[in-house]
């Protein structure tokens, strides 16, 4: 990704409840604390929450090209696991010059986002960020997980990070397996999941798939697709998942120090 300052510019438009703001002279400032935009305009004024309705963001996609990202609504989720994430409706500019949804609807139908900080090689979300932050979508691995409630800049009840489990909930549901980048799944497959953190728990009886650590899976049982890549296959090109036998993954990452944080059971895919 190009080098790119964090930066935004504030649009002049006519959006249902935008509030006219003269434009400073200096550049405004976007931050991104807790997966919420807060953008410092240069006389001092913060806008946050609603207030960021309106505004352009001038950022890059990960060829590092410039893209425009407009902010078109924000609503707060509801839930016992997502409750306080702020959600934004976004648009980018294509082309021709005309807006178009940014993010991919979720199974909920919303095609919604949000802010994370740090920038993610293998997004599989929007391609849209700065050099210090980058848009994660409901849909993809990084918004389902933060919804889930893996949320990376918390601690768990036990007073632990979440980041390591925000970071292993992201491989498994990309069936990252080799911890590379490599995703061997495909859309719309169950999968169920737990950890040690109790932040969920399981809740079907599908076929026990992996078990996972922060860079990717500590033994693996079954793949989720076969398809895309059969067990044997994936044992020789991730040693060492081969550490541990296929029918003992389960058994053997339950026990203590085996250093699995999470656990994914899945749908038997063609």
């Amino acid at each position: 990704m190009m080098n790119f300052r964090n930066s935004v510019i504030l649009i002049v438009s006519l959006f249902a409840g935008w509030r006219g703001i003269a434009i400073a002279d200096s550049t405004p400032r976007v931050e991104v604390t807790e997966a919420k935009f807060k953008i410092v305009l240069g006389d001092g004024r913060i806008l946050q929450g609603r207030d960021v309705v309106g505004v352009i963001l001038h950022l890059r996609n990960r060829s590092g090209d410039p893209i425009e990202v407009r902010i078109d609504s924000m609503t707060l989720a509801a839930g016992n696991s997502d409750s306080g994430i702020e959600l934004y409706g976004m648009s980018r500019r294509d082309a021709r010059g005309e807006w178009q949804p940014l993010c991919k609807p979720g199974a909920d139908g919303r095609a919604l986002g949000f802010p994370l900080p740090g920038v993610d090689a293998s997004d599989d979300d929007a391609e849209a960020g700065s050099e210090s932050f980058s848009i994660a979508c409901t849909a993809g691995a990084r918004g389902k997980c933060v919804m889930l409630g893996y949320r990376p800049w918390t601690a768990g009840a036990g007073g632990e990070s979440l980041r390591p489990y925000f970071d292993a909930c992201v491989r498994m549901m990309r069936a990252d397996y080799c911890g590379d980048g490599r995703s061997y799944t495909r859309p719309g497959i169950r999968v169920d999941l737990w950890d040690s953190a109790g932040v969920q728990t399981a809740q079907t009886d599908m076929p026990f798939e992996a078990a996972w650590r922060a860079d990717g899976a500590l033994c693996l049982a079954r793949t989720r697709v076969p398809g895309l890549s059969t067990l044997e296959n994936l044992l020789a090109a991730c040693p060492r998942l081969a550490t541990t036998p296929p029918a003992e993954c389960e058994a053997a990452s339950h026990r203590p120090g085996s250093g699995a944080l999470l656990w994914n059971r899945s749908a038997i895919a063609d």
